[in-house]
């Protein structure tokens, strides 16, 4: 009994951290703002039918957060998906809750990246006036998987490691501007923290490993040395494609 008193009571807490209000159903009709914009994988080819959010929260009394659901709509056959919306006065203003924009993770194929650390959500912190309009293009990468082998370690040192990172294209476009390293608009984020590693502990010199990098595009591999207590690291740029079936090698 006592036992189901604490899970009732743990659940109360959990839930009660947050109030979540949903208005997507609402239909806006004067004073409205809108966000517009597309949803796409590699070499553009348009997302369909996957459920773009629009939120605002806050902290209100007693520690609860305050979410309200403004907008939810499916992208269409072309990717592209235009949101209506009316702003209450208590969210115009500056720092007082935010805004978010995301995709939810639910309508995202299996087949594409997806992982909470991405770059896969906009957030805005100011809003000031009722014709805010803007455009949002998110770019969700195709996973292609390349072999990558660490060779010859044999750190010394029990604390030596050599790993490599993927850095990988991701989330919504930067505004009208391109990255001229990179030749694209899309913001990068690294994934594999600790995952492919070499340490004294494995007891091995060398180990391949598979990573998974983003289709089409440009990525990077950063290769990390830590040699005693020095660490060092290498940012190299590979091309992907369907091709792209060698084994990158790196030598410690």
């Amino acid at each position: 009994m006592k036992k189901s008193i604490l899970v009732i009571l743990a659940s109360f807490l959990i839930f009660s951290c947050e109030k979540t209000e949903d208005d997507s159903n609402l239909v806006c009709t004067q004073d409205c703002s809108e966000i517009t914009g597309k949803v796409y994988t590699h070499s553009g080819i348009p997302l369909k039918n996957i459920l773009m959010k629009f939120k605002f929260s806050k902290n209100g009394s007693n520690n609860v957060r305050q979410t309200r659901i403004i907008s939810k709509v499916k992208t269409n056959s072309l990717g592209e998906y235009a949101m209506n919306f009316y702003l209450n006065e208590e969210e115009l203003g500056e720092w007082i809750g935010d805004f978010s924009l995301y995709a939810d993770k639910n309508t995202v194929p299996g087949n594409l990246f997806y992982q909470d650390y991405f770059n896969l959500f906009d957030t805005m912190y100011t809003i000031t006036n009722r014709d805010f309009s803007v455009t949002r293009n998110l770019y969700i990468p195709t996973p292609k998987k390349v072999k990558i082998r660490l060779n010859n370690f044999n750190g010394p040192e029990q604390e030596d490691y050599f790993r490599v990172l993927a850095e990988v294209p991701c989330g919504f476009d930067y505004d009208d501007s391109i990255n001229p390293e990179t030749g694209n608009n899309h913001k990068y984020a690294t994934l594999g923290l600790n995952k492919y590693m070499l340490t004294n502990y494995n007891n091995l010199t060398s180990k391949t490993f598979e990573v998974d990098l983003a289709l089409n595009e440009r990525n990077y591999i950063l290769v990390g040395k830590m040699k005693n207590g020095v660490y060092t690291q290498e940012r190299i740029s590979i091309d992907v494609t369907e091709n792209s079936n060698q084994i990158l090698e790196f030598n410690y």
